[in-house]
């Protein structure tokens, strides 16, 4: 037994030996010169192989900072349709968007493969390894020659493994070696990131969370559908609405966490997600907001009830329904507290409702015919005095709309000649700052010229007054005719006009407490009779009780009235208009009330330019 234990306790020991020496040369064996290499050029070898470490670091934070892409994708412009551009301007960087909708309405998508990421790494290795610096080896009589360099990568979850095949020789008097290849781990969670981004990217490309969220905004801060008691229009203006909604999508979009849902609604939950998630946007980003109805930059409910004939409801109500159309982009950011992975993509409500779902990969949805200009057009350009305008072009045929150029002067012209796609009944359409925009029709497969007149727009201060006495009541102001606008006084003190004949209406609104009295009335109908007797016909009265509370009249019409006038471009160039309205009897019923519209059509305004 005791030389049974004693040769178990010999074994031991050998084991022991023999892992710590496998331990040891681990440790030491990046301290060691490899075979053929001697320990004078070792440190040559050592400081490439930290070079390309630090190059390929470099590589991967642009590739993280640039949604994945060391060379993005051919860049290409938004429009005024649709404002995206291919890349979202972060501080400076272009990132390019994963999903996006072109400046011609197509539906793209970009996200790298990793494949093309790994691609991308060893291209770039490839080119920045020549700027490793050995310049303080050759001052200490050195002599290091680099032959070409061909890279490539594996990106795993935690480690990025690099292979660089290159012949690099080391000269130090007497001792010289070659070595032709080098292998370097980064530690870097690139890999990882990159997969939890695309999780995050394709949940949303089905479910569209984001523009859930956006929705919800829209509705909880925006007049979107309501019916209000009220004999008052409701008036907001657009560029209002517009910064209230830009600053609640930063706020909710910014408060969207990843992570176990349970009840809290800024939490969503998409498995597979354990590092923490931003998502963000900015009101400085670009951002289309379409509001329809809207008038010269004003959003009016009228109220129903005031009308001739209305008065049996004995009440006013002011019902809205207004639709958006949003387009902005949202950065999504996966984080460690070191690392960072970012990629953009386009929020897009349509209608007030979210776009339709991807299920499957898409690049081009529809045909982009603006990559197809050959057919070549002249535009020109002209006010009505025909007196040259430079102008901003686009073509629009069906939904696709294409970014032309611009008119230049020649002489006594303004004149593009240009491609554009072939297009039957498309429209050239011009636009420049100052004038109302002008479009011409024209087919493209058998016409090569068109002429597009713009009407000069005038800024105007409107002055108003009420049987000459100046105010600051809430006013209305309805221009139509050679130009539609609203205005709302006193928010609104301006209007741009052009030449043309106008109807001008004016309603002047001041505060109340009239008090409408709360009714009851019965409505009765005839409906079928239970049973077999409604089976032959036969039917009955029923009755029901309507109730109509109490309402009080908190905004009243106290004056106004109506012109038609025909206003020319040298009154226009005064730059201001003079308004004065007629008031009226205040109304103490609703009959009254409803009586004011005929009065104020009786009621002339004075219009002095």
């Amino acid at each position: 037994m005791k030389n049974k234990c004693g040769q178990i306790s010999i074994f031991v020991i050998i084991a022991i030996v023999i892992v710590g020496l496998i331990v040891g040369y681990f440790i030491i064996r990046d301290y060691l010169p490899e075979p053929g290499i001697s320990a004078e050029v070792l440190p040559v070898y050592q400081a490439y192989e930290s070079c390309i470490k630090q190059k390929t670091l470099s590589g991967i934070n642009l590739m993280e900072t640039q949604a994945g892409y060391i060379e993005a994708p051919e860049f290409e412009t938004g429009s005024t349709y649709k404002p995206f551009s291919s890349q979202l301007d972060f501080f400076g960087f272009g990132v390019p968007y994963w999903y996006y909708v072109s400046g011609s309405n197509i539906i793209k998508e970009q996200v790298p493969t990793k494949t093309v990421m790994q691609n991308q790494l060893a291209d770039f290795l490839e080119e920045v390894l020549k700027e490793c610096d050995f310049s303080s080896f050759i001052a200490s009589g050195y002599d290091v020659e680099l032959g070409d360099a061909m890279a490539s990568v594996s990106i795993q979850d935690s480690i990025v493994k690099v292979f660089i095949d290159q012949d690099v020789s080391a000269n130090y008097g007497e001792k010289s070696a070659t070595k032709s290849s080098f292998s370097v781990d980064v530690e870097s969670k690139l890999g990882k990131f990159y997969n939890q981004a695309r999780k995050i990217y394709d949940d949303e490309k089905t479910s569209m969370f984001l523009e859930e969220y956006a929705i919800d905004a829209l509705y909880n801060y925006a007049p979107v559908n309501n019916v209000e008691i009220s004999c008052s229009p409701k008036v907001w203006l657009k560029a209002d609405v517009e910064r209230d909604l830009k600053n609640a999508l930063e706020a909710n979009i910014g408060a969207i966490r990843v992570g176990v849902k349970g009840k809290q609604y800024f939490v969503k939950e998409i498995p597979g997600i354990d590092e923490n998630v931003n998502f963000l946007y900015s009101p400085s980003w670009t951002t289309k907001i379409e509001i329809e109805p809207e008038e010269n930059g004003v959003l009016i409910a009228e109220p129903v009830g005031m009308q001739e004939g209305l008065g049996i409801l004995g009440f006013c109500y002011t019902p809205y329904h207004f639709i958006y159309n949003v387009d902005f982009p949202v950065l999504v950011q996966i984080y460690d507290g070191i690392e960072m992975f970012q990629f953009p993509i386009a929020i897009v409500i349509d209608k007030n409702k979210p776009r339709e779902a991807i299920t499957s990969e898409v690049n081009d949805v529809q045909v982009d015919l603006c990559k197809y200009m050959n057919q070549e057009v002249s535009v020109y350009t002209y006010d009505m005095q025909l007196n040259p305008v430079e102008a901003d072009i686009r073509f629009k045929c069906f939904e696709s709309s294409c970014n032309i150029g611009k008119t230049k002067i020649e002489g006594d012209t303004a004149v593009l000649t240009a491609g554009m796609p072939q297009c039957i009944n498309g429209y050239v359409l011009a636009s420049a700052e100052g004038y109302t925009s002008g479009k011409y029709l024209i087919s493209t497969n058998s016409e090569n010229k068109a002429e597009i007149m713009l009407t000069k727009l005038y800024d105007n201060e409107i002055e108003l007054t009420l049987d000459g006495k100046f105010i600051d009541e809430q006013t209305l102001i309805y221009f139509e005719g050679a130009e539609n606008s609203v205005v709302a006084w006193p928010e609104q003190r301006n209007v741009e006009l052009s030449e043309g004949s106008y109807n001008i209406s004016v309603y002047i609104y001041k505060n109340s407490s009239l008090k409408i009295p709360g009714t009851t009335t019965q409505k009765c109908i005839e409906v079928p009779k239970s049973g077999i007797f409604g089976l032959m016909g036969m039917t009955e009265e029923k009755c029901t009780e309507l109730n109509i509370p109490e309402q009080i009249i908190s905004k009243i019409v106290s004056g106004g009235g109506r012109a038609q006038t025909y206003l020319l471009e040298s009154d226009l160039r005064n730059g201001k208009l003079k308004i004065n309205a007629k008031s009226i009897a205040i109304p103490k019923s609703i009959d009254e009330m409803q009586q004011t519209y005929t009065l104020l059509d009786s009621k002339i305004l004075d219009i002095i330019i």
